[in-house]
């Protein structure tokens, strides 16, 4: 093989593993609650990112079955020209090459880019990754064959991942919120509180009838002008004679 083709070989190689790893990070860093609002405002590459991930086994065995056999090959042909050029040391100057290529440029790069802006790097690479998956469609079903396969022989039951979204991600991202200035700590109190009002009964709420603030029916007008100036509560009972007696507010 000429060293040009070789060259543009490892090149392209080293591209298509980058990729895989950009789009396994992309994939699974993407904020669920953005890409369902670029949805709903018609971006149709966030649907086919949602549509994508309802399948973390197939995408996630897609990516390491490509990025694998890339990384296999890229090997070998490294091995098999520096062999040629330096005899048995060539195993050794591969190993290092090989190991420096795949590390930085086709894992730690690739990777670090598409955590920076997972949203950003998924929308670019979503046709792309569909066509591959599509093509190794047969491969990967023979891979997750596999795997159910070693699964069931460990006791587990094999179905595919079900991706979950639920209250406490919510929670988590208040909280990471507060934590970065995003929201203001009575924000936060707010929008916490309010995934708590399906467990909330009228006692948690209720305000104790010795601790109401009251008034009486023939309470002077000016004295109740004097009340409602300093309380902070918006509405007030008006009781007739008896404790019990509420006739209005």
């Amino acid at each position: 093989m000429e060293l040009g083709t070789f060259v543009i070989l490892v090149v392209v190689l080293m591209c298509l593993s980058a990729f895989f790893s950009a789009s396994e990070t992309a994939m699974i860093a993407s904020s669920k609650p953005k890409l369902h609002a670029l949805e709903i405002v018609g971006n149709t590459r966030a649907k086919r990112i949602i549509n994508v991930g309802r399948h973390p086994e197939t995408l996630i065995s897609t990516i390491l079955l490509g990025n694998n056999f890339l990384n296999t090959a890229m090997s070998a042909i490294v091995t098999s020209l520096l062999l040629t050029l330096f005899g048995d040391a060539g195993i050794l100057y591969a190993t290092v090459i090989v190991t420096f290529l795949i590390l930085i440029l086709c894992e730690v790069l690739p990777k670090t880019i598409a955590a920076r802006q997972p949203e950003k790097v998924g929308l670019r690479l979503i046709y792309l990754l569909e066509v591959v998956i599509k093509l190794l469609h047969p491969l990967t079903r023979v891979v997750k064959w596999t795997s159910s396969l070693f699964l069931r022989l460990l006791g587990h039951k094999a179905t595919d991942l079900d991706p979950n979204f639920g209250e406490e991600d919510i929670k988590g991202a208040l909280g990471l919120g507060l934590e970065h200035g995003v929201l203001e700590d009575h924000e936060h109190r707010m929008l916490d509180s309010i995934l708590e009002l399906d467990r909330l009964t009228v006692e948690d709420v209720m305000v104790h009838r010795s601790n109401m603030r009251t008034l009486n029916v023939k309470t002077p007008l000016d004295e109740i002008y004097r009340e409602l100036s300093v309380s902070t509560f918006s509405r007030i009972p008006v009781l007739e004679c008896q404790e019990d007696n509420i006739i209005g507010i």
